[in-house]
C-alpha cells in the first residue's frame, strides 16, 4: 500500500508540472515560433526617442541657465552652480544610456523602439525584437537581435539569423494554400495573430508526394518564389572595423582605457601608451580571428558556385516537355527537378574540387523516380556511399519523416557518385536522363544550409572569460582596494597641502589598480594557446574554446559504439543455419550454402555500379564482402550474374523492387526474378526480433531467442534472412505495384548471417585510463542490446567485481491486467529484469522498479557490482510516453504516439525521472538521435559535466548537448590500413627480438628491419590519407572534431583540458595577488608623497606579459590524474592561497618601506607630494620588493604536477623566473649601476640621518621586529638587508602555497 500510494503522489506530482508547463506555454504562445520569443516593435521618431529628447531638454536648460547668469552678472550664486553641477551628471547619464544600448539588445529596444501587442494593428510594425531558444547555459544569453519588418501582400515577415517567420492577417499563410493539403494540427493554432517559422512541404503526407506533379500554374510558382525566396546559403562578412568596434565597446575594454588615461593623468606616459596599444593589438587579433573564421565558413557555402538544372514547370515558361533549364538558385520547395551527376566526359579536364560542385546536391530532395548514389561523408562524416531510392507507396497515410524516410532523399550538400533514372509516367523523360525528385526544403533550411547557420551564428558564444566566477573575483578585489583607499582617502584629505585634484586621481587609481585590466587578454591567451596545441600535437580542431576549459571538468564520458569504440569495418563471421528445426554449427560462407541464404546474401543489399570507366561497385564495404562470398557479381545496376556457370545455382538475379532498410522497421527487403523466368523471390534481411514477426507460423526454430542472444551477447551483429516465393505470373510492372506489407509476410527462416565489429586498438586502455581518473563511463548506441552490453563488457565499461561480471538488467515495461491509466502512468510498471531469461538462469528475477524508493537500491546494487543496467530506447521511449503522453496537450500526445517525439523526451517530468536514472544506467542501446540528445541533456540537468564522442551526423545532436562533443572521422579503409600496419609491426619488432637473441642471425634480422620499416611507411600513409581527408560541414559544427579514428582524442581533450583549467586558475591567482600588491603599494607611496618611475612600471608590465606568454604554454602530463582540479578561483584553497600569500608580500614591503624610510631625508626634494618623480631609498627598496613579489607568484603559483608538465621542463619560464630573480639580486647588491639607472633606482645609503629617525619615533612605526631589521642594516648594510628579506619572502610563499595544497587538495579523487 505504501509503495502504491507513494507511485500515485508522484503520478500527481508529474501531472501538476505537465499542467504547469502547458499553461505557461498557453500564455506564452502569442509571442513563441518553434522556441524563438519574437515581440513587434515600432521604431521611435529619432527626437522622441528615450535616448535624444530628454537630454536635449536637460541640455537646453542648463544653458538657459548658464546665459541667465551672465544676464544677471552672476547676481544669482544658484544659476551659476546648477549648470556646473548637473551638466557632468546629465553627460554621465547620457553616455551610460549609450553603452548600455550598445550592450544589450532589450536596452536598445526599450530606448528606441515602442513595444506592441500582436493584437495591435500590423501596419504600425516597423521592427521585430526576436530572442533565440538557449539550448545550455554555454550558449550566448544575448542571443537576439532586432530586425526590420518586410511586407507582402497581407503578410508581415522578419529574418533573423537566417531563420524566416511570417505573420499572416487573420488568414491561412502562403506556405499553407501553395500545398493544398488544409490546416493540420502542427499548425492550427499558429495563424492569423501569430509568427509562425517559414514552413516547408517537408512534414506532409506521404499520399501528397505520389500525387504531387510540380507548381502547376505561373501564379503559383509566382508565389512559392515570393514566400521563399532563393535557394543561397549567402553568410553575411561584416566589415573588419565594424567587428572592431563591437570588440571596443565591450564593458572590459573601456575600463581598460579608463585605466590608460588615469595613468596619463598622473604623467606615466610610456607605461600609458605601451598598455594601449596591447590592447588594441589584442582586441584588433580578435576580431581578426572572428572575420577570418566567418571567411572559412563562408567558402563552404554554395553561394558563388551556380550550376544549370533541369525543372518540371510546364506552366512558365511553356514548352513541347515543360522541362526548362534554370540556375539552382532559382529552384523553390515544390520544384520537379533532374539531378545528374557529371559524366566522364564532362568531367575528365575538371579539377576535383570543381566536378565535387557540378556533384552537389542543391536542396533537400525526395525522390520520386529512380535512384542514386550519394557520398554524404561531408554532412554526415560517414565515408560509406549510400544508395537513395524512390519514395515507395504505403497502405498506411503517414506523414513524411526526415530521418525514417531518409533512404529516399538526397540531402543538400552530399554528392552524387551514380544516378539511374526510372519509369515514372507521371512525367516526361528528364532531358539529361537523371533522377526525378521533388524539393523539399532550400537555403538555410537544408540539412547542410541549418549546420552553416548554426555555426555561423555561434561566433558570438560566450568565451567562458566574463563569467560569473570573473566578476565576483573581481568584486572581492575591489572590497580590498575600496578600504586602502578609505584611508588614503582619510588622510590625504586632512592635510590641507595636499592636491585635491591629485587626491582623487590617485584614490581612484587605488579603487582600478586591483581590476587587472589584462584579465581577458590573458585568459584568452590561454585559451588560444590550448587551441593550438590541440591542433598541433593531437589533431584535434576546436570551434568553440570557451569549452576547452570545461573539458577539465568533465564527470561522464559517453561514446558511441560502430565507428568510435569499434571499427565501421564490419566483418563477415558466417552464418548458422536451420537443418530439420535445429540450428547446425556456425558455417563459413562459400559456394555450398543452400540456395536460400545464398540469394538473400547477393540479392538483399544496396550497392551499385559506378559512373566512370571502371564501372566499379560502390556501397557498403560490408555488402560487398558478403556479395564477393556467394559466386555472385553486379553486372548492371539491379542486375547480378554468376561468375562460374553451375547447375545448382541460377546464372542471373535481377532485382525488381527494393523496400530499403529503416531505422523504424530495422529490415530491408528486395523482390528477386530469378533467370529471367517466372520464379520471383520475397528476400528480407533484419533484426531478430523485427524478422520473427514475419515469419509464418510454425516455421519459426524454438531455438531462434537463444542462438541469436547466444551470438548477440559475444559481441556480434546478428541478421536474421528470410525468404517466400511470390505468385508466379505477374510483370515487372505488377511487382512494383507490391506493398511492402503484403511481401514481407509468411515469410520462411533461412539462418542467421553473423558479423563481428571488430574493436578498435586502443578503445580498452583509453576506457580504463578514464576510469581510473575517476570518470564514469557511458555507452549510447544504435545497435542491438546485447551487442552493446557485451562491447561494453570488452571495452571495459561494465568491469569485473569480485572476479566476475556483474549480470545484466534491462529496463522492461512490466504487464498489468488492470485498465487504470494511472497504472500505466506509474513509474512502478517500469523495472529493471535480466536480460538472461529465467529458462537460461533458472531464477525467477521479479526485477526492480524505478520509483524512486528502489532507485537507492538499484545504486546499491550498480556500486557493489552486482548488477549493470541498460536501457533500450524502445523502453526509453515507453517509459516516456507513459509519463507524459496521457496529460499532454493535443499538439503533444499525439506526437508521443509516433515513438520518437522530442517533446515527450524533453519534457521537464520526463528529464527530472531521468535525471536521477541515467547516473545508474551504463549502456543505453537501440537508441535513435532524439534519444541520444535526451540522454546527455538528463546527465547535464544532474549537474554533471559531459563528454559525447561519436562519429556522423546521427550524433551531432548529443555531441552539441553534451559540454564537451567530440566528432572523429569515419574512414574504414584507412583504419583498416593502420590496423594492418600496427599488427605488421608487432610481428616484425617480435621476430627482431627473436633474431637477436641468436647468434647467426643476422640475414634475418635485416630483412625483419625492411619489414618494419615498410610497415612503418605504411602507417605513416595511412596518417596523411587521415590528414587529406575533407572534414564535413557535420564534424565542423561539433565543438571538436579530430582528425583520427581512435578515441584516444578524448583523453587528449580532457588533459588539454585540466592544463587549461588549471593555467587559468593561475592567472586569477597571479593577477589577483598582482593588483593587491600594487594597491597597497600605490596607498603606501602615496601616504609619503612618494611616486613610481615610468620606467619602472613600463619594465615590470613587460615583464609580466613575458612570464604570463610562458605560463599559458605549459603543456599536459602524458596521463591523467585522479585528483580533480579546482573548477574555480572561488574555492577555498585557491582564496586562502591568495590571502596568505598577500599578507606575506605585505608585511615585507611594508618592513622594507618602514626601514628605508631611516634613510630618507623627511625635507628631501623627492619626497614633496604631488611632485615629480625623483628616485630614493623609499622608492627604490618598495620597487625591488614589488618586483619581488610579482615573480613570485608566477613561480610559486605555477601548478605543474600532476596537471602541467613541471617548471624544470617549462624551459622558457624557468630560464625567465632566473633572469628576472638575478636581475633583482644584481639591483639589491647595485653590482651593476647602468642597469640601476635604467630602472631608475637610487644608491642606498650607509648612514641613517638623524632626522630621518626623528620622523621613524613620530610616525610611531617602530617595534620589534623593525628594531631588529635597522640592526641587521647597521651591522650588514642595506643591500646584505634587502637580500635577507627577499630571502624570507620567497621561502615563506613557497613554504605557504605547498602547506595549502596538501591540506585542502587530497590525494585520491573527490
Amino acid at each position: 500500500m505504501e509503495r502504491q500510494d507513494m507511485e500515485g503522489m508522484e503520478s500527481m506530482e508529474s501531472k501538476s508540472l505537465l499542467q504547469d508547463v502547458g499553461n505557461r506555454r498557453e500564455e506564452m504562445s502569442l509571442n513563441i515560433a518553434d522556441g524563438y520569443i519574437l515581440v513587434p516593435l515600432r521604431e521611435r521618431h529619432m527626437f522622441l526617442r528615450l535616448d535624444v529628447w530628454p537630454f536635449l531638454f536637460c541640455y537646453a536648460l542648463l544653458v538657459i541657465l548658464d546665459f541667465s547668469n551672465d544676464a544677471l552678472d552672476g547676481s544669482f550664486t544658484l544659476l551659476y552652480v546648477l549648470p556646473q553641477m548637473f551638466f557632468p551628471l546629465v553627460l554621465l547619464a547620457h553616455v551610460a544610456l549609450f553603452l548600455l544600448c550598445q550592450w544589450d539588445i532589450f536596452w536598445r529596444a526599450s530606448v528606441g523602439y515602442q513595444r506592441l501587442s500582436m493584437k495591435s494593428g500590423k501596419s504600425s510594425w516597423t521592427h521585430c525584437l526576436v530572442e533565440a531558444p538557449h539550448i545550455d547555459k554555454h550558449h550566448a544569453a544575448h542571443d537576439a537581435g532586432i530586425v526590420q519588418i518586410r511586407r507582402q501582400n497581407n503578410v508581415v515577415a522578419c529574418r533573423f539569423q537566417d531563420v524566416i517567420f511570417r505573420c499572416a492577417n487573420q488568414e491561412t499563410d502562403a506556405d499553407i494554400t501553395l500545398w493544398d493539403v488544409g490546416r493540420t494540427d502542427e499548425n492550427s493554432g499558429h495563424e492569423g495573430s501569430t509568427f509562425h517559422r517559414l514552413r516547408y512541404p517537408a512534414h506532409l503526407p506521404l499520399s501528397f508526394y505520389h500525387q504531387w506533379t510540380g507548381h502547376r500554374s505561373l501564379q503559383n510558382l509566382v508565389q512559392a518564389q515570393q514566400v521563399y525566396g532563393n535557394n543561397v546559403t549567402s553568410i553575411r562578412l561584416p566589415p573588419f572595423l565594424e567587428m572592431l568596434q563591437e570588440q571596443l565597446v565591450a564593458p572590459f575594454f573601456l575600463f581598460q582605457v579608463l585605466c590608460v588615461l588615469l595613468w596619463c593623468l598622473d604623467e606615466y606616459w610610456y607605461y600609458a601608451v605601451f598598455t594601449f596599444f596591447a590592447l588594441l593589438m589584442f582586441e584588433s587579433t580578435v576580431a581578426y580571428n572572428r572575420l577570418k573564421s566567418l571567411e572559412r565558413l563562408r567558402s563552404h557555402t554554395m553561394h558563388g558556385h551556380e550550376k544549370m538544372i533541369y525543372t518540371y514547370r510546364p506552366a512558365f515558361p511553356p514548352g513541347a516537355t515543360g522541362w526548362v533549364r534554370i540556375g539552382t538558385s532559382e529552384i523553390v520547395p515544390g520544384d520537379i527537378i533532374s539531378c545528374r551527376e557529371a559524366t566522364a566526359r564532362r568531367g575528365r579536364n575538371m579539377a576535383h574540387h570543381q566536378k565535387q560542385y557540378l556533384n552537389r546536391v542543391p536542396a533537400d530532395i525526395l525522390i520520386l523516380s529512380g535512384d542514386v548514389v550519394v557520398d554524404e561523408s561531408l554532412l554526415t562524416g560517414e565515408s560509406v556511399p549510400q544508395l537513395k531510392t524512390s519514395l515507395e507507396e504505403t497502405s498506411t497515410d503517414r506523414n513524411l519523416d526526415l530521418q525514417e524516410h531518409k533512404q529516399s532523399i538526397c540531402f543538400g550538400g552530399t554528392n552524387l557518385l551514380v544516378t539511374h533514372e526510372g519509369g515514372d509516367t507521371r512525367f516526361p523523360a528528364a532531358p539529361d536522363g537523371g533522377v526525378i525528385g521533388v524539393v523539399l526544403r532550400t537555403g538555410f533550411e537544408t540539412a547542410q544550409g541549418g549546420l552553416l547557420r548554426t555555426m555561423a551564428h555561434t561566433q558570438k558564444s560566450v568565451d567562458g572569460i566574463h563569467t560569473r566566477d570573473t566578476y565576483i573575483f573581481i568584486l572581492l578585489l575591489l572590497l580590498c582596494a575600496i578600504l586602502s583607499a578609505h584611508m588614503v582617502w582619510e588622510e590625504g584629505w586632512a592635510d590641507e597641502s595636499r592636491n585635491r585634484f591629485r587626491l582623487i586621481l590617485h584614490v581612484i587609481m587605488i579603487i582600478t589598480s586591483v581590476v587587472p585590466p589584462e584579465l581577458p587578454m590573458e585568459l584568452s591567451l590561454a585559451v588560444t594557446n590550448s587551441v593550438t596545441d590541440l591542433m598541433k600535437r593531437c589533431h584535434v580542431y576546436c570551434t568553440e574554446i570557451f569549452r576547452i576549459p570545461i573539458a577539465g571538468q568533465v564527470d561522464v564520458c559517453c561514446f558511441d559504439k560502430t565507428g568510435t569504440l569499434t571499427s565501421d569495418e564490419m566483418q563477415l563471421k558466417g552464418v548458422r543455419l536451420v537443418d530439420n528445426g535445429s540450428f547446425q554449427e556456425v558455417m563459413k560462407t562459400n559456394e555450398s550454402l543452400p540456395v536460400e541464404p545464398t540469394f538473400i546474401m547477393a540479392a538483399c543489399h544496396t550497392l551499385a555500379l559506378g559512373g566512370d570507366e571502371s564501372n566499379n561497385v560502390i556501397g557498403d564495404p560490408l555488402e560487398k564482402a558478403i556479395m564477393s562470398t556467394t559466386g555472385y557479381r553486379l553486372v548492371k545496376n539491379n542486375e547480378l550474374q554468376r561468375e562460374a556457370v553451375s547447375e545448382n545455382r541460377a546464372s542471373m538475379i535481377q532485382i525488381v523492387q527494393r523496400f530499403n532498410f529503416t531505422s523504424r522497421l530495422k529490415r530491408m527487403s528486395v523482390l528477386a526474378r530469378v533467370d529471367s523466368g517466372d520464379t520471383v523471390w520475397a528476400l528480407t534481411k533484419g533484426a531478430p526480433e523485427v524478422v520473427k514477426k514475419l515469419l509464418k507460423e510454425g516455421t519459426c526454430p524454438d531455438e531462434y531467442d537463444k542462438v541469436s542472444m547466444y551470438h548477440m551477447g559475444r559481441g556480434q551483429r546478428v541478421l536474421a534472412m528470410a525468404y517466400r516465393h511470390v505468385s508466379l505470373g505477374q510483370d515487372v510492372l505488377t511487382l512494383k505495384d507490391l506493398k511492402r506489407d503484403d511481401v514481407e509476410c509468411n515469410l520462411i527462416f533461412a539462418g542467421f548471417l553473423l558479423l563481428d565489429c571488430p574493436i578498435k586498438g586502443d578503445s580498452k586502455s583509453v576506457i580504463q585510463e578514464l576510469q581510473s581518473s575517476g570518470h564514469n563511463v557511458k555507452m549510447i548506441t544504435g545497435d542491438s542490446l546485447w551487442t552493446a552490453a557485451e562491447v561494453a563488457r570488452q571495452v571495459g565499461i561494465v568491469q569485473k567485481r569480485n572476479g566476475s561480471f556483474p549480470q545484466f538488467f534491462q529496463l522492461e515495461r512490466c504487464h498489468s491486467n488492470t485498465s487504470n491509466a494511472s497504472c500505466k502512468l506509474a513509474l512502478g510498471n517500469f523495472r529493471f529484469v535480466s536480460m538472461i531469461p529465467d529458462s537460461l538462469c533458472g531464477t525467477g528475477d521479479i526485477g526492480v522498479s524505478v520509483v524512486a524508493s528502489d532507485l537507492d537500491r538499484l545504486k546499491e546494487m550498480v556500486e557493489s557490482g552486482d548488477a549493470s543496467l541498460c536501457i533500450s530506447g524502445d523502453a526509453l521511449q515507453d517509459l516516456m510516453s507513459g509519463l507524459v503522453g496521457g496529460d499532454k496537450p493535443n499538439f503533444v500526445s499525439s506526437a508521443v504516439l509516433r515513438g520518437e517525439d522530442k517533446h515527450a523526451l524533453f519534457d521537464p517530468a520526463a528529464q527530472a525521472v531521468l535525471k536521477s536514472l541515467v547516473p545508474l544506467v551504463s549502456v543505453f542501446a537501440r537508441h535513435a538521435p532524439r534519444q541520444k540528445e535526451a540522454i546527455v541533456a538528463a546527465i547535464n540537468l544532474g549537474g554533471f559535466k559531459t563528454l559525447m564522442c561519436g562519429d556522423g551526423t546521427n550524433d551531432m545532436a548529443s555531441l552539441r548537448r553534451a559540454h564537451v562533443g567530440i566528432s572523429i572521422i569515419s574512414a574504414p579503409g584507412v583504419e583498416a590500413k593502420q590496423r594492418s600496419a600496427t599488427t605488421k609491426i608487432s610481428s616484425a619488432r617480435a621476430k627482431q627480438n627473436k633474431e637477436r637473441k641468436k647468434k647467426n642471425g643476422t640475414a634475418k634480422l635485416k630483412a625483419s628491419n625492411a619489414s618494419l620499416q615498410d610497415s612503418l611507411n605504411q602507417l605513416r600513409e595511412a596518417q596523411e590519407e587521415l590528414n587529406s581527408v575533407e572534414l564535413g560541414d557535420a564534424s565542423i559544427a561539433s565543438p571538436f572534431t579530430s582528425r583520427s579514428v581512435s578515441i584516444k582524442c578524448c583523453k587528449d581533450v580532457l588533459q588539454q583540458g585540466r592544463c587549461t583549467l588549471v593555467t587559468m586558475l593561475q592567472i586569477y591567482k597571479i593577477l589577483g595577488i598582482n593588483c593587491l600588491v600594487n594597491a597597497m603599494v600605490l596607498s603606501n607611496l602615496f601616504l609619503h608623497g612618494v611616486k613610481q618611475g615610468d620606467r619602472q612600471l613600463t619594465v615590470t608590465g613587460l615583464a609580466v606579459a613575458a612570464l604570463f606568454l610562458f605560463v599559458t604554454r605549459g603543456k599536459p602530463l602524458d596521463s591523467i590524474s585522479p585528483i580533480r582540479p579546482p573548477a574555480s578561483v572561488l574555492c577555498r584553497s585557491a582564496l586562502t592561497s591568495i590571502a596568505m600569500q598577500f599578507g606575506i608580500h605585505f608585511w615585507a614591503i611594508r618592513l622594507a618601506s618602514q626601514v628605508s624610510l631611516s634613510f630618507v631625508d623627511p625635507y628631501d626634494p623627492s619626497m614633496i607630494p604631488d611632485g615629480p618623480f625623483n628616485p630614493n631609498t623609499l622608492n627604490t627598496s618598495t620597487f625591488l620588493m614589488n618586483l619581488l613579489a610579482t615573480v613570485n607568484t608566477f613561480a610559486v603559483n605555477y601548478r605543474g604536477e600532476p596537471f602541467v608538465e613541471p617548471l624544470e621542463k617549462n624551459k622558457m619560464l624557468l630560464r625567465s623566473l632566473q633572469t628576472c630573480y638575478a636581475v633583482l639580486l644584481c639591483c639589491a647588491l647595485e653590482l651593476f649601476p647602468p642597469l640601476s639607472d635604467l630602472l631608475q633606482l637610487s644608491e642606498y645609503p650607509s648612514v641613517a640621518s638623524d632626522d630621518a629617525q626623528e620622523w621613524q619615533k613620530d610616525s610611531r612605526s617602530t617595534d620589534l621586529i623593525l628594531s631588529l631589521a635597522n640592526r641587521i642594516v647597521s651591522s650588514f648594510g642595506f643591500p646584505a638587508f634587502m637580500c635577507g628579506l627577499m630571502l624570507v619572502d620567497t621561502s615563506s610563499t613557497f613554504a605557504v602555497e605547498k602547506l595549502i595544497l596538501r591540506l585542502f587538495e587530497p590525494s585520491s579523487p573527490y
